[in-house]
């Protein structure tokens, strides 16, 4: 009857709304969740740029230690030419201050010899003179 078919028509509407109402909710639920993941995204994004200026500055950072290591070897190439030059003057100066004291004791030797035979020699004439 008449009835009956508007009290199923009425069922029919009631579970169509909350049919309806359940795909609402669940389509806000899926908005919340895209919304949260546009957050995160914006998050990320922004972590992203501060890690990308941070690394831009490393990188700065490490060309410039890098060239001032660059400079400093070659300070030190230079400092140890200069020791190797400063080692060969010290050599040959030891070497000719040997070769000196080598002379000089030979010389002292040759006076002490020549000393000794001016005293024989004063000795010997001064023995013939009171002969």
């Amino acid at each position: 009857s008449e009835a009956e078919r508007r009290e199923g028509i009425v069922l029919e509407l009631t579970r169509e709304k909350e049919g309806l109402r359940r795909q609402r909710d669940s389509r806000a639920a899926e908005l919340e969740l895209i919304q949260e993941k546009d957050q995160q995204i914006a998050m990320a994004l922004k972590e992203g740029e501060k890690l990308s200026i941070r690394l831009m500055e490393v990188e700065g950072k490490n060309r410039q230690l890098k060239k001032e290591l660059g400079g400093r070897a070659g300070a030190l190439s230079g400092i140890k030419s200069s020791l190797a030059t400063t080692r060969e003057a010290l050599d040959a100066l030891t070497a000719r201050a040997k070769a000196l004291e080598i002379s000089e004791r030979s010389s002292v030797e040759a006076r002490d010899a020549a000393e000794r035979r001016l005293r024989e020699l004063t000795v010997n004439s001064r023995s013939k003179l009171e002969a």
